[in-house]
């Protein structure tokens, strides 16, 4: 009876090792994150053991309230997503059985799973009816687009001189006209108003040009003369012109000061008078009266007086001295 009590326990002993040896495991649960995409978005690959799994050989992958699925045992990997990652959120990832819910493993990401934003690049810039010309304007519709925008608006240059700002509207399309640049063809660069990095130029044909040969200034030079007493002197100012605007008048300014306004047909003319500093370097600005595209300037180095003040000899004076044989000295 002994014996048979014996025999009893030792079964009962082995049959709970053995459901103990057979107890599901998941382990070594480890997950690592794809580069973001185009869109912003990325994919996760997770890997673990798995030992004694539930009668469906499945399993369930959850985290963070979200669930990416139930898969099948057997791969040596497996992927979830394509998720817009938060950037302030802990990510976590966990497997569990499908049978045996104690039967679960997981893991959590140390670093910040993060896209960062593109950058703003400005992709389009199109016209919708080809521009026309009405009273000096240059009118069409704009189509403006880009990627990862500001989307507060953009500011519009014309030669490289700012035109106007135009705000953002979803559409992508945008009602503004341009005066005249009085140039045969002109260059239009919009740029993002929030980064003036981001911008996109494109060259076309004036629709208001009238055939006239476009206006150009070249060569200007300026020649310094004399300084007077008081530490202030003049320039000569001589450049080529061609096509000039109707009123045949140009104005010279340099370093804020705004020298005059004088007519084309000079052989140079006169600028000044100019006080001397010798830390300021100074310019002319020779601009057409008529159209300010028209335009060239010349440098020069600082005016300094007490450097260039010209030698003189005065108060000269003579004594006659003794003579000598008969010849006398001075």
């Amino acid at each position: 009876m002994k014996l048979k009590n014996l025999f009893s326990a030792l079964l009962l002993i082995s049959l709970f090792t053995l459901t103990l040896s057979a107890q599901c495991s998941i382990t070594d649960v480890f997950a690592e994150a794809y580069n973001c995409n185009d869109q912003g978005q990325i994919f996760v690959d997770i890997e673990f053991d798995i030992d004694n799994p539930g009668a469906s050989n499945q399993f369930t992958i959850n985290g963070n309230g979200t669930s990416y699925g139930t898969f099948e045992y057997g791969q040596t990997f497996y992927t979830v997503g394509p998720f817009i990652p938060n950037c302030d959120l802990e990510y976590e990832f966990v497997i569990t059985d499908v049978d045996d819910n104690e039967c679960s493993g997981f893991y959590v990401f140390n670093d910040v799973l993060c896209c960062e934003e593109g950058e703003c690049a400005i992709t389009t810039l199109d016209f919708g009816p080809n521009p026309v010309c009405v009273d000096g304007l240059i009118v069409t519709e704009w189509l403006i687009d880009g990627e990862n925008l500001s989307e507060v608006g953009f500011d519009i240059f014309i030669n490289n001189v700012f035109e106007t700002y135009v705000e953002w509207n979803n559409d992508a399309w945008y009602d503004f006209d341009i005066e005249d640049p009085g140039t045969v063809v002109f260059t239009i660069k919009v740029c993002d108003n929030d980064n003036e990095d981001c911008c996109i130029e494109w060259e076309l044909e004036n629709p208001c040009y009238d055939g006239n040969e476009e206006c150009s200034i070249s060569e200007v030079a300026v020649e310094q003369q004399d300084c007077n007493d008081n530490g202030f002197a003049f320039f000569h100012l001589t450049f080529e012109y061609d096509n000039v605007g109707d009123d045949n008048q140009f104005t010279v300014v340099g370093n804020g000061n705004d020298y005059g306004t004088f007519e084309y047909g000079a052989d140079f003319y006169e600028i000044g008078p100019i006080e001397s500093n010798c830390d300021l370097e100074l310019e002319f600005i020779v601009t057409d009266v008529n159209l300010n595209e028209c335009s060239e300037y010349a440098g020069y180095g600082p005016l300094c007086c007490d450097e260039n003040t010209a030698c003189s000899i005065s108060e000269a004076s003579v004594e006659q001295q003794e003579c000598i044989d008969g010849v006398a000295f001075f």
